[in-house]
């Protein structure tokens, strides 16, 4: 498929502070996909027909680079919903397996952030919030906002969307946030999928192909990647269901497709995304569907995510990340993602600067020393394979980085959340992260 991200068109007016708004008419319904651990290029192989009918509408404008916030679910998702990068939220934590080492616990995010779907709430539309991922279970912020806020299994989600679509009167204004899990390790396609790509059932065991197993049968990473594309093709049929079925309701809503993060299926001799800010791990696909007005340019930022849709919908919010930013005549737009402290800023023109911070953790505190720094050209270097000797664009892409940086406030994740350290090592037993007995 040649599209890497399609957006919404149809925003107006400039944001204030959210209030509490009461519309002569219903404003557009808002149905927000995300899949889970999926990469920009996830869709060359795989067969998506509902994503790509989606993204070749006229009311959508492709454009060739989405920025995640972060590469892994907990501060990409808070970002999306917060409106905010993650410097600004302050939610940066190690991966989980991390924090169970040290003992160290999450906090949620700030209890003064203003969520999406408050916003969304306040402006008098009904919040859903749907998922197959167990990260989003944890008391971190997630809910905030939501009416209904459920756990349940890929297979469930199209089967209970629906449900509630049905149930709705369609003059009212909703929001529905749906979160498939499928493309994260471990993968378990369906059987049409087994079938099509002629994979036996029995190398799986009951809880799909994940690292352990991969270990286990020393698959390589091509039977990994067969797996992957099997497991996008199920992800877009269930999309499909879910996406016609809103439509069906309310023919005039927008509808944002993307992901939380990507994956690294061998590249740099990695599988998964327990660390790093490569390309593999923050380009990802968005599809946003709507009325088209406008035209974005070749970069976007997921963190404009919440300004697009209240834009889109006539909702008057405030938030810290702006759509307009990326507007096609934005010529020095930038994009900027960070996990575990290291930074990396992505330019309109496709160069690239990595800040990469060795850090250590003493006594439930975090250690930054001095960071490696290194740039690339996307354009002729997409994996990422041979750092740039330029010291004059290093420079130049560290001023740019510094200025944006200054433009924005360093967040801290200050909130109270109900979690237990026993629940966390559950979820994460059940993901696949923590072996039994751990």
């Amino acid at each position: 498929m040649l599209w890497m991200a399609i957006v919404l068109m149809g925003c107006t007016g400039t944001n204030t502070d959210t209030i509490k708004q009461e519309p002569s008419q219903p404003m557009p319904s808002v149905l927000f996909l995300v899949s889970d651990t999926t990469r920009a290029d996830a869709f060359n192989k795989a067969d998506t027909p509902n994503l790509d009918a989606l993204a070749a509408s006229e009311n959508g404008q492709a454009i060739e680079m989405a920025i995640a916030p972060s590469s892994w679910t907990s501060p990409s998702v808070l970002s999306m919903f917060a409106g905010k990068s993650v410097r600004e939220h302050g939610w940066d934590y190690p991966i989980a397996q991390v924090m169970i080492r040290h003992k160290m616990e999450y906090p949620a995010i700030s209890d003064d952030e203003q969520m999406l779907a408050e916003t969304l709430k306040n402006a008098g539309y009904q919040t859903h919030g749907y998922f197959a991922n167990r990260f989003l279970i944890r008391d971190l912020g997630f809910s905030r906002g939501f009416d209904e806020w459920e756990f349940m299994s890929d297979d469930e989600l199209p089967e209970r969307t629906l449900s509630t679509l049905n149930s709705l009167d369609s003059t009212g204004a909703h929001f529905f946030y749906v979160h498939f899990f499928g493309p994260h390790q471990p993968l378990k396609p369906t059987a049409e999928r087994l079938t099509k790509y002629g994979i036996d059932e029995m190398t799986l065991n009951d809880g799909g192909m994940g690292f352990r197993q991969i270990k286990k049968r020393n698959a390589t990473t091509d039977e990994y990647k067969v797996l992957y594309d099997a497991v996008i093709e199920d992800t877009d049929a269930r999309m499909g269901v879910v996406i016609d079925a809103f439509l069906q309701k309310f023919p005039e809503g927008r509808i944002v497709m993307t992901s939380d993060h990507g994956e690294m299926i061998g590249e740099h001799g990695e599988l998964g995304h327990k660390d790093g800010l490569y390309q593999e791990l923050i380009h990802v696909p968005l599809i946003v569907y709507g009325d088209r007005t406008q035209n974005l340019g070749p970069l976007f930022s997921l963190t404009s995510i919440a300004d697009w849709i209240t834009d889109s919908v006539g909702v008057k919010a405030s938030w810290n990340a702006q759509w307009d930013e990326y507007e096609s005549t934005v010529k020095d737009a930038v994009a900027v993602s960070q996990r575990d402290g290291d930074v990396t800023i992505v330019r309109r023109d496709k160069k690239k600067l990595v800040l990469d911070y060795p850090m250590t953790i003493q006594n439930g505190s975090f250690f930054q020393g001095v960071s490696n720094s290194y740039v690339f050209n996307l354009s002729t270097d997409p994996k990422e394979l041979r750092p740039l000797e330029s010291m004059e664009l290093k420079q130049e892409l560290s001023v740019q980085l510094d200025a944006w940086q200054e433009r924005r406030e360093p967040g801290i994740a200050d909130g109270q959340t109900s979690q237990t350290n026993r629940a966390f090592i559950n979820d994460l037993r059940k993901l696949g992260y923590v072996s039994d007995g751990k």
